[in-house]
């Protein structure tokens, strides 16, 4: 700190000598002018106050400090530094006097498992955003066993309050209803049938007034859950109090007594040993007890086919702690058994009340917590161990199934390098916990997208999810150690038109145009809602580089490079400014020319900054509905140079799609005309048989059901697209082909069915047996319903001799023995890579160098020579 004040004194002309004080915390300020530079020292404070004497001790500015005290340095002109910690210690053993030492603290900051965190005023470590929950049930003198029971989480962050219900009942839900302490409504929320999942409510209240988040802190807010044919009488009400820390809690129980007439909350977490198993009871009527009341917990196992209910824990009285309205305990060394019977939700817990009149059981079933909140990581190279500038980006999530199955999705955009494998770690960025996926190759695009299912977590690596103590690395061939990285966090439910269970549209330095690299990585949510208004939601990570760097996000109504020009006056939507990580706001009254491209996919969205003005992160804007396409039929459509008009759709210069009404004939635009020809059928290599489809014209390979399906659990109706079949509670996705399977016959070769995509609806029908071209079809066994062309004569023959397959890159045809350089849309065209087609697989490989030079680090798209000369190291 002292050399920056001797830069800015010599930068002002002033005298050359300056005051040194012991603690380096004290700044003066000099007062200088041009015709005499005369050096004067203000000290923050009173000018006047002397240093204090007192012997022994410390002394920092003009404070006295005993041995072994420790406070946070005040330092002008930035104030308290909480992140700073200042300690006098004896210089000996045997002296009275100190010295002064400071250590930062901020890295010794606990990892807070939410996505967000926030420094309260006079702290230093960050800490998750006020969390309340409230236990719902129906008042005494309106039970009824139909009302259920329910558990309601809120999460405050700024003035915005993002609800998560789960209802135990039979009825329907109709509204919620928030009331202060006079009982007077401060708010009203219908429930639409989109935020019930299952058992499972998410609701989302926006803009709280200044009285009602004070009103919430304070806990005066009282909430009630409406149910339907219940207009006058009353739903299941609660008082909403705070709860620290709920959202790092990884599993949960809701317990009820057999009449409904009270309920409770268990929480259960892992400490980090992994050998001490916290409990925590949450009761209303807690208060109406008295001292004498004695409290007994069992953990109990679910009857198998072999054996009946056994109690695998019973924690009494004596250990059980009483805390304000809740209950505490604790299971040491649990057996790795009993964890693992909690993560596949095999135990209940029961609580006991004994009021030595009257004894009273609540019971209920442990499971994985599932609230609206989403698990999920922002990948950027700036967050990597060491940290990489490619230009890539990536998003992961994680959701959780009752019988402890995790199912996670991971995207990647503006890969360059080919991915190695992708790991989950622990909190030390060396444990790797899980690979999720070997090596897998990128697009043309340089995207990836994977999916899988986690089947036997165990209950600390749940637990680790949950409180933000996982990291997933994606290594690729260049970057051994991690060229992306990212730590999973929770992200609360922000509605439904910005839904973190969707995928996001990724931004990424490499599709900037001319591409860039960058440590920087974005995701963005967009959605129309009915009246065609615009939501947005973008989260950037790896541009806050330690200093204020503003952000500006628009929308470009094309590239602004390479592609076509616009035909209207406003290409760029302006959407704001900001300077943290989110950015959430919606447009309206959009230009019907500039909503047109956004329905068509031709608009693109970017991020740039005061370091880099001309755009950091770009990528094309994706929306899953075109229901206000239909608003703008004729006004809203673009003529642009070379489109196409087909029926009532348009098509751009060198699209093509398949007639409707012929499946058989394939279009496509050129210059403003449409050429269809016959459809040409690739040749498919199936594990089973191909097939024909009414609906297709050409074959395709059925799927095994069980390599296609997807399950869900019972009542949790899942919000997947595709179709679903509520009797078997299994979805299938949209296109899928599979053979159904009937017991006892097994499964049908003769018939296959379809989940078609529009429609969402399942088609089963008889299949029709491609016809082959071999001169020896065989059936690969007996129960096969087509017959298929051997392996020696999978290639097609032609004069008694082999026809070589050729192959299709990038939209364009290459022969057999076919050499050429690839041209990439987003990175264009690569002088330094060269594809040769064998025999239907194509291998890309880069040049090599000359001897005495080695490979430059742009792979593609480089503007200089693909080799440089070596350097010494």
């Amino acid at each position: 700190m002292t050399s920056s004040v001797v830069s800015i004194f010599s930068a002002m002309g002033c005298v050359k000598k300056y005051l040194r004080i012991e603690t380096l915390f004290l700044i003066f300020f000099p007062l200088c002018s041009a015709s005499n530079p005369r050096f004067i020292f203000r000290p923050r404070g009173s000018e006047y106050r002397a240093i204090n004497s007192k012997p022994g001790g410390c002394h920092f500015g003009i404070q006295h400090k005993v041995i072994d005290e420790s406070w946070h340095p005040d330092v002008a002109p930035f104030g308290v530094l909480y992140c700073m910690i200042c300690t006098c210690s004896r210089i000996s053993n045997n002296s009275e006097k100190g010295k002064v030492t400071c250590r930062n603290i901020r890295n010794r900051c606990p990892t807070t498992s939410c996505a967000r965190p926030k420094v309260e005023e006079g702290q230093c470590c960050p800490s998750c955003p006020d969390e309340f929950i409230s236990l719902l049930k129906a008042p005494a003198s309106s039970v009824s066993r139909q009302n259920g029971v329910g558990r309601a989480h809120f999460t405050l962050v700024r003035n915005a309050l993002h609800i998560s219900i789960r209802y135990e009942g039979s009825r329907k839900l109709r509204m919620v209803s928030f009331k202060d302490s006079k009982g007077s409504p401060l708010k009203e929320i219908n429930i639409p049938k989109r935020s019930i999942n299952g058992s499972q409510v998410c609701l989302f209240w926006n803009q709280l007034s200044k009285k009602a988040i004070e009103s919430f802190k304070q806990g005066q807010v009282s909430v009630e859950l409406k149910l339907k044919r219940q207009q006058n009488a009353v739903g299941l009400t609660g008082d909403i109090i705070k709860y620290e820390s709920y959202s790092q809690e990884s599993f949960e129980a809701l317990l009820s007594s057999g009449d409904e007439t009270s309920n409770a909350l268990a929480s259960f977490n892992l400490a980090k040993s992994g050998k001490i198993l916290r409990i925590k009871l949450r009761y209303d009527g807690l208060h109406n007890l008295g001292p004498e009341t004695q409290f007994t917990i069992k953990l109990t196992r679910n009857p198998t086919n072999n054996r009946g209910a056994r109690d695998v824990k019973v924690i009494g009285s004596s250990q059980v702690k009483r805390e304000n309205s809740g209950l505490k305990a604790a299971w040491q060394n649990p057996p790795e058994h009993a964890l693992k019977w909690m993560s596949r939700g095999y135990l209940n817990i029961t609580m006991i009340l004994n009021t030595g009149d009257r004894k009273t059981k609540l019971t209920g079933q442990i499971s994985i917590k599932r609230t609206c909140n989403t698990i999920v990581s922002q990948l950027s190279g700036r967050e990597a161990p060491r940290p990489t500038m490619t230009g890539a980006s990536g998003y992961a999530s994680f959701d959780f199934f009752q019988n402890g199955q995790i199912r996670y999705q991971i995207l990647l955009s503006g890969m360059l390098n080919n991915v190695t494998e992708i790991n989950l770690q622990a909190t030390n960025r060396k444990q790797r916990v899980k690979r999720l996926s070997r090596s897998v190759n990128f697009d043309e695009h340089g995207r990836i997208k994977l999916t899988g299912l986690w089947q036997r977590p165990s209950l600390q690596e749940i637990y680790w999810l949950f409180s933000g103590n996982m990291f997933i690395n994606v290594s690729t061939i260049v970057s051994r150690r991690g060229e992306i990285y990212g730590q999973l966090k929770q992200f609360p439910f922000r509605g439904h038109h910005l839904s973190y269970h969707d995928p996001p549209t990724l931004l990424s330095g490499n599709e900037v145009v001319p591409r860039i690299q960058t440590g920087a990585a974005g995701q963005a949510w967009f959605s129309l809602d009915k009246s065609c208004a615009l939501h947005y939601h973008l989260i950037i990570s790896g541009m806050d580089r330690g200093r204020k760097n503003t952000r500006t996000a628009e929308l470009l109504g094309f590239a602004d490079y390479g592609e076509v020009p616009q035909s209207y006056d406003e290409h760029v939507h302006f959407l704001r400014s900001f300077e943290g990580e989110t950015i959430s706001g919606s447009a309206r009254n959009i230009e019907p020319e500039f909503l047109g491209n956004l329905i068509r996919g031709l608009v693109y969205v970017q991020v740039r900054s005061e370091e880099v003005p001309q755009g950091e992160l770009r990528s094309q804007v994706f929306l899953n509905e075109d229901s206000c396409s239909k608003r703008f039929p004729h006004r809203g459509r673009i003529e642009m140079p070379g489109s196409c008009h087909f029926g009532d759709k348009m098509y751009s210069d060198g699209e093509k799609w398949v007639s409707e009404d012929d499946k058989c004939t394939s279009c496509t635009c050129e210059d403003s005309e449409i050429v269809c020809a016959p459809l040409k059928c690739q040749r498919l290599n199936c594990t089973e048989a191909p097939i024909m489809l009414p609906h297709s014209c050409c074959p395709v390979c059925p799927a095994i059901e069980e390599k296609v399906v997807r399950y869900y659990e019972k009542r949790q109706r899942p919000s997947l697209k595709g179709c679903y079949v509520k009797r078997d509670r299994k979805v299938y996705p949209a296109g899928a082909v599979w053979y159904p399977y009937v017991q006892p016959f097994g499964y049908m070769r003769c018939h296959a069915c379809t989940c078609l995509k529009k429609s969402e609806q399942i088609s089963c029908t008889q299949v029709k047996c491609p016809e082959l071209r071999c001169k020896n079809p065989i059936k690969l066994r007996m129960t096969d319903c087509c017959m298929r062309c051997p392996d020696d004569e999978d290639s097609q023959s032609h004069g008694g001799k082999k026809v070589r397959k050729g192959c299709t890159f990038g939209g364009s045809n290459y022969n057999h023995g076919q050499t050429w350089k690839p041209y990439f849309p987003i990175f264009g065209s690569s002088r330094c890579i060269t594809c040769r087609c064998q025999n239907g697989q194509t291998h890309c490989s880069r040049d090599p160098c000359p001897k005495g030079q080695c490979r430059s680090s742009l792979l593609i798209g480089a503007t200089t020579s693909c080799c440089v000369a070596c350097s010494e190291s």
